[in-house]
């Protein structure tokens, strides 16, 4: 019942997001909207459009309202796909012809005029005439999100976190940036579902036995989310850690699992790639892409990255520029880091006891996620500056699990009904105060 309620909790935060914020004013929209209908006319990966960018996003029309995200796998894009097919079938009207022109006061002062776009009118809900079927499509691609909410109580049930479960799960339901993302049009919110599906197998390959045709579905999932995401073969590490974990007392079981989970991924890869040409274009552009950039090897190149990284994880919403009050923002990262911090203190407590050795080989496990897409999110900032936290959202389900169950087993009943209660409570009132500030921001 509490997971249903937190659920619903988070779909009813998602469609607010989805609803208040005007059309196209989520980070890339536009383009992403383009790879959807794309690929729902064709069923093929879109073909490169040959457009660059030649001037300041804000000011450069032709590249914003472009498909620019044509390199990536196509996957990611389905569902919103399906639900574009599924509008244009049934209320065509619904779906825009264009994209508004450009509001050119936006590069002036982006904080007072906060919509990169014209809009017939900016008034709440009103905003959505003439293009609701893009609302419905953004509202489609927010029940992906209710995935990683339910696979983060999952987890916390697998490791008997009992009332930090709920409050692990409560933390990704109502973590404003979630909700903001997941109510937009991107290849975001399958790559976060994806991601925490394979926490929560990675959780129970430790907790319980897992049969052959699990690994192979594992490793199923692990290429599906590649073909999401290229970003997501960051967790592969963590994934065939499991693998090798699971049997450690016989490490030849251990690679045979690594194979039974890497040969279909693999394949399932090999096979999308081998199949479409539009998809070979894509990766070899992707390639040319990851050049180091020569101004990443300077210290002032890297100076605004980690504030911005935080505030993009967290609450900082439109293109980048509708701000919440800092403090929130703050105050939510010194409680996860407190939570990390009893985590670390328990695990090597129980470490040196020798206890509790399914569990920690998860959170070692989950640390192991973590750091290698942190570690991917400053490979891709060596090539494009682009600190956006929401990049570390596939690992979101790993980042609550490691901010609760240190406490989860240095704290009574009481004081974990406790700490539940107030974290939950808190983060509520951190999600209803940043959608606040959304909406003054626009309205």
């Amino acid at each position: 019942t509490r997971v249903k309620v937190l659920i619903l909790g988070y779909l009813v935060f998602a469609i607010l997001y989805a609803s208040l914020t005007p059309p196209w004013e989520t980070p890339d929209e536009p383009a992403h909207y383009r790879y959807a209908v794309q690929l729902a006319e064709r069923w093929r990966p879109p073909e490169d459009p040959g457009i660059r960018q030649r001037d300041r996003f804000c000011r450069d029309y032709v590249f914003i309202t472009s498909n620019y995200e044509w390199y990536h796998p196509a996957l990611g894009y389905l569902p919103a796909a399906v639900a574009y097919k599924l509008v244009k079938a049934l209320a065509p009207r619904s779906l825009p012809a264009a994209f508004p022109g450009f509001n050119s006061s936006f590069c002036k002062d982006a904080r007072t005029h906060p919509t990169l776009f014209l809009h017939p009118t900016l008034a709440p809900f009103r905003v959505w005439r003439g293009v609701w079927g893009v609302l419905i499509i953004r509202v489609f691609s927010s029940l992906l999100g209710a995935i990683v909410v339910y696979a983060t109580y999952r987890i916390g049930r697998l490791l008997a976190m009992k009332e930090l479960g709920i409050a692990a799960a409560g933390m990704v339901a109502f973590l404003p940036q979630f909700a903001f993302i997941s109510g937009s049009i991107r290849n975001d919110t399958l790559a976060n579902a994806i991601g925490a599906l394979l926490f929560l197998l990675t959780a129970r390959t430790q907790v319980s036995p897992v049969k052959r045709r699990q690994w192979v579905a594992m490793g199923i999932l692990a290429g599906a989310g590649v073909l999401t995401k290229l970003t997501l073969v960051y967790l592969l590490p963590m994934v065939l850690c499991a693998a090798v974990l699971s049997a450690s007392s016989d490490w030849r079981q251990g690679v045979k699992r690594a194979l039974l989970v890497i040969l279909p991924g693999l394949g399932l890869v090999l096979m999308y790639y081998l199949a479409y040409e539009e998809a070979r274009a894509a990766f070899g552009y992707t390639q040319a892409q990851m050049r180091i950039n020569p101004k990443a090897l300077s210290p002032d190149y890297w100076k605004p990255f980690l504030p911005m990284l935080i505030e993009l994880f967290f609450a900082r919403f439109g293109w980048a520029n509708v701000v919440v009050p800092s403090r929130w923002i703050w105050l939510v990262l010194a409680i996860w880091v407190l939570g990390a911090f009893l985590t670390v203190l328990r695990f090597v407590r129980s470490l040196k006891k020798k206890e509790d050795g399914a569990a920690l080989r998860v959170i070692a496990l989950f640390a192991v996620g973590l750091l290698m897409a942190f570690i991917g999110v400053v490979r891709y900032n060596l090539s494009v500056f682009q600190p956006q936290g929401r990049f570390l959202f596939p690992v979101l389900a790993g980042w609550a699990i490691l901010g609760t169950w240190g406490a989860s087993r240095m704290f009574h009943r009481c004081g974990r009904r406790l700490i539940a209660a107030v974290l939950v409570g808190f983060m509520v009132l951190f999600d209803l105060r940043s959608l606040i500030a959304l909406i003054l921001a626009y309205y």
